[in-house]
């Protein structure tokens, strides 16, 4: 019966199509392009960088073994842990595998929180060099001797050949670090040459020409608060469903060993450099010692510490899909979906989205879409991109931390400047008091002087 239904929904679906669904962690993306793959004969695409490595599900948010089964999903769970995996290997595989779906007369639906890999499908942007399949041991080793480099040290390797890039990207990013002194290695052209001669042949910043013009891109969104709210909830959910034990199991696989070696905790490679491991550190290695009230203690400040580098993470995918995706030169229409009530599912995205669907030619949903159905406009190209906005800026009121030219205002308002600036000024304040207090101190002196060689001049005359 499903193969009949499956043939019936091809005979309406445009297989060269591709459709996208964007979207913040928590926003409801994942829901939408399952009810899009199961109504228009399509396959899902995880555009997830964490998804891609085996385990871990709870705390990658993988979708659960019922819904892999509703329809068939690519590119999760098929690497190892430690394994290393870039955007280049993930354009290569993504592109076979859409290029295969479409082949199967079936509509390929790219999903994921990770829209720097969206980009990189959506744009034939990225440089030219080898990838990591095709590294020699010696190279690998060489990037391994990078990564365990102190960050100061290999930043200056990276200011050394390319000065341009060290001017925006910051130097606690070491993988972007290293992929533009990998850049320099292989090409012996620094990284930023290449992007500015990319940018005189595609007229773009951003540069790359478009894979998929006809592409149907659909952004799900809801209110800030309420995806604040969804994003607490979604993490103690984690933890409900086995988020510490899912932990504790991998810290004392892969991590155990770097402690008996003195070594500390990796962090930046492979799927741990998922949010989690990070923020439950203190927790996971807590000594046997440790009473229960400082467990419970730890525990709570652990699991809000994941709260907030989630939410903050969902508005940094927010912040790139409308600077990168959206506001560019060479974009394609974006439909904006407003998920932020839940019983309004049918009314304010799903029904809108067979609409947009169909009048892209997708698919043709024809009398199923109610006539009351939203109509949704694509949005605006404002194309307000900065490029001059990536530029570090260094705040001497914060430790010398270094903060992008589009951040900046967003720093001097945060809770961190405000209170060094405030610090700062009154040590300021007590230093002019100081001197001002000495300069009436000296004036006194001079005074006293005057006085006194007056008083000797008047005796002598």
């Amino acid at each position: 019966m499903r193969s009949v239904l499956q043939l019936i929904r091809s005979m309406f679906s445009n297989p060269k199509k591709l459709v996208v669904v964007l979207g913040a962690t928590g926003a409801g993306k994942s829901k939408l392009a399952l009810e899009i793959a199961t109504r228009c004969n399509g396959e899902i695409i995880s555009v997830d960088s964490m998804q891609v490595y085996k385990g871990l599900d709870i705390v990658t948010n993988k979708v659960t073994k019922e819904e892999q089964e509703m329809c068939p999903h690519h590119m999760i769970g098929f690497l190892e842990p430690k394994d290393q995996f870039t955007i280049v290997d993930f354009q290569e595989q993504t592109l076979k595998i859409i290029s295969e779906i479409q082949g199967r007369n079936k509509t390929p639906i790219l999903v994921g929180g990770t829209n720097y890999y969206v980009q990189s499908i959506l744009w034939d942007f990225l440089l030219k060099i080898e990838t990591n399949s095709e590294l020699s041991n010696e190279n690998e080793k060489e990037r391994q001797k990078m990564y365990d480099l102190p960050n100061s040290e290999l930043y200056q390797m990276l200011v050394n050949v390319d000065p341009k890039s060290a001017e925006v990207i910051h130097p606690k990013n070491k993988r972007k670090v290293i992929r533009a002194i990998e850049v320099y290695n292989q090409t012996g052209k620094p990284q930023s040459t290449l992007l500015e001669e990319q940018t005189q042949q595609y007229g773009s910043s951003l540069g790359g020409v478009l894979r998929f013009p006809d592409a149907c891109v659909l952004w799900v969104q809801c209110d800030a608060g309420v995806l604040e709210e969804r994003v607490h909830k979604r993490v103690d959910k984690m933890v409900q469903r086995g988020l510490l034990k899912e932990l504790k199991d991998f810290h004392e696989e892969f991590n155990k060993e770097r402690f008996v070696k003195g070594m500390s905790p990796d962090y930046e490679h492979g799927i741990f450099q998922s949010i989690g491991f990070k923020e439950f550190h203190n927790y996971l290695t807590a000594d046997e010692s440790v009473n229960e009230a400082m467990k419970d203690k730890m525990l709570k400040e652990a699991t809000e510490q994941m709260k907030l580098a989630t939410y903050k993470y969902a508005k940094y995918q927010i912040k790139f899909i409308s600077r990168r995706i959206v506001n560019r030169s060479n974009t394609i229409p974006v439909y904006t979906l407003d998920a932020t009530k839940p019983e309004l599912w049918e009314e304010k995205v799903l029904n809108p989205t067979l609409k947009v669907l169909t009048t892209c030619n997708v698919h043709d949903f024809g009398n199923i879409i109610p006539e009351q159905t939203l109509t949704v406009a694509p949005l605006l190209n404002s194309n307000m991109l900065d490029t001059e906005g990536k530029i570090l800026q260094t705040c001497n009121h914060c430790d010398g931390i270094m903060v992008a030219k589009h951040n900046l205002e967003s720093h001097l308002q945060s809770k961190r400047h405000k209170h060094n600036y405030g610090k700062w000024k009154k040590s300021l304040s007590e230093t002019s008091n100081i001197l001002e207090e000495r300069q009436q101190q000296l004036s006194s002196v001079d005074s006293t002087e005057n006085e006194d060689n007056l008083l000797t001049n008047t005796s002598t005359t």
